[in-house]
């Protein structure tokens, strides 16, 4: 009996420590787009993938 609650403490902490990295490390990321003014990244890439849908032809690398 004990070392199933061993098992079930172990899981909750190894459970807690991704969540609390990943909230943490998305929290850095996004405090880094906005100290470097790139909070408006989404509208560059909605541009990006219209020109796509207008545009294949972009997609085709030119090396000239």
């Amino acid at each position: 009996m004990a070392l199933r609650k061993e098992a079930y403490s172990f899981a909750l902490i190894i459970y807690t420590s991704i969540v609390v990295w990943f909230v943490g490390g998305l929290t850095v990321f996004h405090l880094y787009l906005i100290g470097t003014n790139q909070v408006v990244y989404f509208l560059k890439l909605h541009i990006f993938f219209k020109n796509i849908v207008t545009n294949p032809d972009s997609l085709i690398p030119d090396f000239k």
